[in-house]
């Protein structure tokens, strides 16, 4: 039988298919990476879209506690200025029935024109009510917030078990408003 000679230094018909497939391989190895890769970054931008909607809804969830707290509190200085002028009143009505003076009249009706003027008894009420509806929006801000830290694990690097409704809870918390 007859050896078959490579031809110019290239090696036999053999070797140069080795050579084709081996280089084949190669372009193939380098496909699978870059698809690798280019699905790791599909991934890696559906996450930050998702993150993107969850921090709109988690921005809008606490914008609406805040907006009530604030409301509540512009109102409650401007409550605050109008107790201010009845409780100067009632103080220049007090100094007037220490001095024996003949202006105790005016100085009652000027206290009557204030609390109309103020609606005092409509306020009265709605302290407490304001009151209320600031401690529980700022409550719901702190719980967004805690909610917020569990979800992330900022605080916890290690580790650990967890209550999976508890957590399910949280999750559906904090993603609520992407839920709606």
């Amino acid at each position: 039988m007859k050896d078959v000679e490579p031809r110019n230094g290239q090696g036999g018909p053999l070797e140069q298919t080795r050579r084709k497939l081996a280089a084949v391989e190669e372009e193939l190895a380098a496909a699978r990476q870059e698809v690798a890769g280019l699905r790791t970054q599909l991934v890696q931008s559906d996450k930050m879209a998702s993150i993107g909607q969850l921090a709109a809804g988690v921005a809008h969830e606490i914008n609406n506690p805040i907006g009530f707290i604030s409301s509540n509190l512009n109102c409650l200085h401007d409550y605050a200025k109008d107790i201010e002028l009845v409780i100067s009143a009632y103080q220049r009505l007090r100094e007037a029935c220490r001095d024996g003076g003949d202006g105790l009249t005016e100085r009652a009706q000027e206290i009557d024109r204030i609390l109309e003027e103020i609606d005092l008894d409509y306020m009265m009420a709605d302290l407490s009510n304001l009151v209320a509806e600031s401690i529980e929006g700022s409550e719901r801000v702190r719980q967004i917030v805690a909610n917020l830290r569990d979800f992330s694990h900022v605080d916890s690097p290690d580790v650990s078990e967890e209550d999976v409704a508890e957590l399910l809870e949280k999750t559906i918390s904090v993603a609520w408003n992407v839920l709606k």
